[in-house]
């Protein structure tokens, strides 16, 4: 059985991630490129130290969907790669929503 103090925090621990993410794609939308540089500035290449590797991870898992859906979008003109992002931030929110959702009914049908 799980408490609901426990399930409040993990409502939380993931609505924190979720927020993140998206708070980083907006700027991303913003400011584009020079947002991307600045995320890049923060990613180990090539790593092979433990510590390095959880640096990426967590970098990645507090702001690596913004930086993902830009590359995936850059392939076409300026115009069409910025509704493309939208788009692909829009579907990427309606996603969440569900999942935190499901998530959620889940936890406290355990509860």
């Amino acid at each position: 059985m799980i408490s609901i103090g426990v399930i409040k925090i993990i409502e939380l621990c993931m609505g924190a991630i979720i927020a993140g993410q998206f708070g980083y794609s907006i700027a991303i939308l913003i400011l584009g490129r020079v947002q991307i540089e600045y995320f890049e500035w923060g990613i180990f290449e090539n790593t092979t130290n433990i510590f390095l590797k959880s640096i990426n991870f967590v970098l990645y898992s507090i702001a690596g969907l913004g930086p993902f859906l830009y590359y995936k979008s850059q392939r076409d003109s300026w115009i069409l790669s910025k509704l493309l992002y939208i788009l692909y931030l829009i579907i990427a929110g309606i996603i969440a929503i569900i999942l935190f959702n499901v998530i959620s009914q889940t936890l406290y049908l355990f509860s």
